[in-house]
Formats: structure tokens, C-alpha cells, sequence
């Protein structure tokens, strides 16, 4: 009698069936789309931080250039249209500003020897120069502005620097108040 019961108990199967092992790959491929998914998302917020970042140092590269071409000339000419400025210091350096589509150009000569040109990249940008007085205004504006999160923003900045002349005269009179 036994025997018979022991005969009648199933055995214990090994292994997994196919509808288990269906079910852990379906699962997983689930989990592998929201992954990818996220993996693409991740990938392009840091590729447009680096770009906003790269953008935003070539503005400040700008900026700081700017104003020390505008300290050490003596003389500013703006052109008809504001999309250019020609600076001229004492020893004879010439510094010539031009506003393009997508940046911004300086070209350096001194005494008519050698030409040094730069680009600075500022995309979808605009700009305008101002002469006031002694002092040279750029104001300019951009697209995709990366203090925000918005990619139809717009970023403005204002650069305003007295020529040498009148910056001697701020000095001197900082120093005697």
C-alpha cells in the first residue's frame, strides 16, 4: 500500500516552462525600453548643457575682450548701421568690431603691420553698437538663452565701457572721493 502512494505523487519537475520564461522577457524588454528611453533623454540635456555652457563663455570671452579694447582706445567709430566699430588707441592700434549672423568678428592691426583676426561664435545672434559721449554701448541678444530652459528664449546683454580718456577721469575722480 505503500508503494502506491508513492507511486501516485507526482515528481518535482526542473526547469522553468515557457510561459515563465516568456513572461521574465517580456518583463525585461519592458524595463530595457524605459531605460534606453531615459538613456536618450539624459544624453541630450547634457549635450545642450554643453552647449549652453560653451555658448556662455564665448559670450563672456567676448565681453571681457570688448571692454578691454573700448578701455585702451582713445578714439570710437560706430558705423552708419551699428554693425560696426572701429577703435583707435594711442600707439596706433586699430581694432575693428563687425556684427555677422551668427557672431561677432575682431580685427586687430597695429601701425598697418600684421593683421590678427578673431571670430567669436555667438549663434542666432544680433547686435548693435552706441557711442554716448565717451563711452561705447554693444547691446546684443540671442536665441536659446541657457538661464532658461525654454529653446525659443531669448537672452539680452548690454556691454557699456568708457574709452580711455574718460576712463582716466572715473579713476580720478574714485580716487579723490
Amino acid at each position: 500500500m505503500k508503494r502506491d502512494m508513492i507511486r501516485q505523487t507526482p515528481q518535482r519537475r526542473r526547469g522553468i516552462s515557457l510561459i515563465e520564461c516568456m513572461a521574465v522577457f517580456a518583463l525585461s524588454a519592458v524595463i530595457g525600453v524605459f531605460s534606453i528611453e531615459s538613456l536618450v533623454r539624459l544624453m541630450a540635456a547634457g549635450q545642450r548643457d554643453l552647449q549652453q555652457t560653451a555658448d556662455r563663455v564665448i559670450r563672456s570671452q567676448f565681453e571681457r575682450q570688448f571692454r578691454g579694447d573700448v578701455h585702451q582706445a582713445e578714439q570710437a567709430e560706430v558705423g552708419m548701421d551699428g554693425t560696426e566699430l572701429k577703435l583707435i588707441s594711442a600707439d596706433g592700434q586699430v581694432i575693428d568690431y563687425r556684427v555677422l549672423d551668427d557672431g561677432m568678428t575682431r580685427t586687430w592691426n597695429k601701425d598697418g603691420g600684421a593683421t590678427r583676426y578673431e571670430r567669436y561664435s555667438l549663434p542666432e545672434s544680433q547686435g548693435e553698437f552706441h557711442r554716448q559721449d565717451n563711452f561705447v554701448k554693444f547691446s546684443y541678444s540671442w536665441k536659446n538663452d541657457p538661464t532658461s530652459g525654454h529653446s525659443n528664449a531669448v537672452g539680452t546683454s548690454e556691454i557699456r565701457a568708457p574709452l580711455r580718456l574718460n576712463f582716466r577721469r572715473f579713476q580720478s575722480r574714485q580716487e579723490s572721493n
